[in-house]
C-alpha cells in the first residue's frame, strides 16, 4: 500500500524538510518525492537540497533560448534593500558580445525562468 503525504512548505521550512527527508533515507525509510518546486535531489552530494529561489553568488545563469544574443548573467553577490529587504543580485551580464555590470531584482528572477547554470570557467569566456 502506498501512502501519500502532502506537506506545504514555505520559507525556511524547506531546509528542515530536506533535512528530514535525508534523515529518513539514512535510517532506511523508502519513499518517492513527487514533483516539487522547493526540493531537488543533488546527485553530487547524494541528498535532497532546497531549490534556489533567487540568484546565487558563484553561479552563472544562461538561457538556452537566447542564442541570438548569447545572454548570460554571472552573480557575484546578493544584497538586500535597507528599507524593504528586497533582494538584488549584483554581477555581470554578457549580452550582444560584451560583458557589462548589472543588478537584477526579485521581479527579474520570476520573469527570466532560468533552466540552469553553467560553470564559471565556461561563463568567463566571451
Amino acid at each position: 500500500m502506498t501512502e501519500h503525504l502532502n506537506i506545504p512548505v514555505q520559507g525556511t521550512d524547506v531546509q528542515r524538510l530536506a533535512d528530514a527527508l535525508n534523515a529518513a533515507r539514512l535510517v532506511g525509510i523508502q519513499f518517492e518525492l513527487g514533483p516539487n518546486s522547493h526540493i531537488k535531489w543533488d546527485s553530487i552530494v547524494s541528498k535532497f537540497v532546497p531549490c534556489s529561489t533567487f540568484y546565487e553568488p558563484g553561479h552563472t545563469y544562461a538561457d538556452p533560448n537566447s542564442r541570438a544574443y548569447d545572454w548570460r548573467f554571472r552573480c557575484d553577490m546578493v544584497t538586500t534593500h535597507p528599507e524593504d529587504g528586497e533582494r538584488t543580485a549584483l554581477g555581470w551580464r554578457f549580452f550582444k558580445g560584451r560583458w557589462e555590470p548589472i543588478a537584477y531584482g526579485e521581479d527579474d528572477w520570476d520573469v527570466q525562468g532560468f533552466v540552469g547554470t553553467v560553470d564559471q570557467q565556461e561563463a568567463s569566456r566571451g
